[in-house]
């Protein structure tokens, strides 16, 4: 922790805990103002998020053929659709 202190004491913009499990770097995060703390597990776990997501997403259009929407992200499903699954009754 004290390097991490010395580093931002320095004007270093960021820091990298070089270990995969990531030991301290809420700790860092806490002693800090200024630097920004990251690490591989954390950073290759949002990588990771991101591709699970997109999986999702083209799942979506094969399954159920909903198209992407030009102004959102998905357009919503069918009415008929709605309907059939009763999401109406769920969430409305």
């Amino acid at each position: 922790m004290n390097i991490i202190k010395n580093l931002e004491g320095k004007g270093y913009d960021a820091a990298i805990i070089g270990c995969f499990y990531d030991p301290g770097l809420l700790a860092a995060r806490e002693i800090t103002n200024r630097i920004i703390i990251t690490a591989p597990v954390e950073e290759s776990l949002h990588v990771v998020a991101s591709f699970k997501y997109a999986k999702y997403l083209v799942e979506l259009r094969y399954r159920f053929g909903w198209q992407i929407s030009k102004r959102y992200a998905f357009e919503s499903p069918p009415f008929s659709e709605i309907s059939k699954w009763q999401l109406d009754q769920q969430y409305f």
